[in-house]
């Protein structure tokens, strides 16, 4: 696994992937941002430096609750998360099931 392109995606056999724990993490705490809690506080429970949680917040918010990148490979990456913006759209187990493919993935390698 090579250097992560941006938090919770990463770049393997020359593929952009996405860490789903890690990206539905960032996730919440940038949503938790967004609904007006502390960068601070958020970012401590999330584990995350404040001033990447503060960053991630400006620059890539839609990457995280829209699944829209401005790199057309970091969008494909994420691709299969959408509906992120959505939660109702999202059947029951939704995160489950992501977690289990990418576990299965990890287990093949």
């Amino acid at each position: 696994m090579d250097r992560p392109a941006t938090p919770g995606v990463y770049v393997e056999d020359g593929y952009l992937r996405v860490d789903t724990e890690e990206f539905l993490r960032i996730r919440a705490a940038i949503e938790r941002v967004a609904a007006g809690d502390p960068a601070i506080e958020v970012a401590e429970d999330a584990g995350l430096p404040v001033t990447t949680l503060r960053e991630l917040y400006r620059e890539r918010s839609d990457l995280y609750l829209q699944g829209d990148a401005d790199d057309d490979r970091v969008d494909a990456a994420v691709d299969d998360l959408r509906p992120l913006d959505d939660p109702v759209a999202e059947p029951d187990g939704f995160d489950d099931r992501i977690r289990d493919i990418v576990r299965e993935e990890l287990d093949q390698d």
